[in-house]
């Protein structure tokens, strides 16, 4: 498909909407942070000695990365529900729709950092087309059911988000400039709490289910997320940090 791209009225006017949402998220630090921070990002990609040029700019790109039941999910959808009352939509993309499908994870893989993400179909299908201005189709894939669901189509915007363990991945962190990177932190006991409520909507408060996957969580996932972010400079890497009240 034909590129989109953004010149630098189109990107100050952004801007624009990225100040004004800020003013208005005074009782939520957190949020307020990571309007700054989006601000920040959209900033440096405005050259102000060509601001009557058309220069040719992809979206600017802003990833949300970190623990588990941190807030990163939360946090973008307040993100992107501030802005759109304001008249602007910034894409939302989600890194649970890139869960490793069953064929893939075999155990060689699963030693990999970062390894039980698709990241290689998120990188072709999405991150590739929407950083070079182009649509993007892709399949989200279904952990419950363990299948594709029906595809979606994400149009490029001059503010894209994308938030999950593992958007930072060694292999897309280049999409992503050091000022778009953002770390989500957590302490272990209000990570287990979190999870726990979490397993238990899952599972219609069966509180047995809810506590069996509760379990895995803490003896499959959130060892291989550990190992991913120590291993990999997750946090080093990343502009602002951010940690979970």
């Amino acid at each position: 498909m034909e590129a989109t791209n953004y010149d630098p009225a189109a990107r100050s006017a952004a801007l624009r909407r990225l100040a004004e949402a800020t003013a208005t998220a005074t009782d939520h630090q957190a949020l307020r942070l990571l309007l700054e921070q989006a601000a920040e990002l959209m900033a440096s990609a405005i050259d102000p000695g060509r601001l009557s040029a058309k220069q040719i700019a992809p979206p600017v790109l802003l990833a949300l990365d970190g623990r588990c039941a941190a807030g990163k999910t939360t946090l973008a959808q307040r993100f992107q529900t501030l802005v759109r009352t304001l008249g602007w939509d910034v894409p939302v993309l989600h890194m649970d729709d890139f869960f490793l499908p069953p064929q893939l994870r075999h155990a060689d893989r699963l030693a990999w950092p970062g390894g039980n993400v698709h990241f290689e179909r998120f990188e072709a299908e999405v991150l590739r087309p929407l950083s070079q201005g182009r649509s993007a189709w892709y399949q989200p894939f279904d952990c419950g059911r363990q299948r594709l669901e029906p595809g979606r189509l994400v149009q490029p915007a001059p503010l894209i988000l994308t938030e999950g363990v593992y958007a930072l991945h060694p292999q897309l962190r280049p999409y992503y400039k050091r000022a778009g990177r953002v770390f989500f932190d957590i302490s272990a006991e209000q990570q287990r709490q979190r999870l726990l409520r979490r397993c238990l909507d899952s599972v219609a408060i069966d509180d047995t289910a809810g506590r069996a996957k509760l379990a895995r969580f803490i003896s499959v996932w959130i060892p291989l997320e550990e190992r991913y972010i120590s291993q990999t400079g997750l946090e080093s890497a990343c502009a602002l940090s951010l940690t979970a009240g």
